[in-house]
């Protein structure tokens, strides 16, 4: 127990020295874990585990740490800093020299989790658009519902699929499917592609 409590100093130490810095915060539970809202810490073999806060966005988002009201207006996405929830970093990848594409988790900690997709200019540090792109919200069967999903067939072309559900389709087996295409433009911005 000595030497567990020693590698989880060391190893926050490693992490605050890769952040640079910065104020401590929680990280968030995975999706599938159900902690109480009045939880501080996660914990983790009965120690406290807190992360620093990464000032850097491309810290955070590697290292799946909580993004500030800060960095989700960088990217525009300013309607998620007033929602309970926390959005946290998936993973990004460089268009071009100007151009990241970033994917974000957003989970209102009650009943959905969404992705959302970011384009971002690096030389003008903002993001340019944003789209959600998935969605996995509890459903009640008494009314219509729907969950979307994306995929990749490159890094500058997806397809967003909006699976819709008619009421009492518990089974989800007869969903109405609407596709659209995606291109990601160089300037960040998003074309529809019929």
């Amino acid at each position: 127990m000595k030497y567990l409590s020693l590698l989880l100093i060391i190893c926050s130490l490693i992490f605050l020295i890769s952040c640079g810095g910065g104020n401590v915060v929680q990280k968030p539970p995975p999706a599938d874990t159900a902690v109480s809202t009045n939880t501080v810490a996660m914990t983790v073999m009965a120690d406290t585990v807190l992360y620093p806060a990464c000032n850097n966005l491309w810290d955070s988002i590697n290292n799946g740490i909580p993004l500030d009201t800060s960095q989700l207006i960088q990217m525009g996405l300013d309607n998620y800093t007033i929602r309970q929830g926390h959005s946290a970093g998936n993973r990004y990848y460089s268009l071009n020299d100007s151009l990241r594409v970033i994917i974000l988790i957003y989970n209102d900690e009650l009943v959905c989790s969404k992705r959302i997709l970011v384009t971002y200019n690096t030389k003008a540090n903002k993001g340019i658009e944003q789209l959600e792109v998935f969605s996995d919200c509890d459903q009640d069967d008494s009314t219509a519902y729907g969950r979307l999903e994306y995929k990749f067939e490159n890094d500058s072309l997806l397809t967003v699929s909006d699976y819709t559900y008619a009421p009492g389709d518990g089974d989800q087996e007869h969903p109405e499917i609407t596709e659209q295409r995606y291109k990601i433009q160089s300037d960040g911005h998003l074309l529809k592609i019929k």
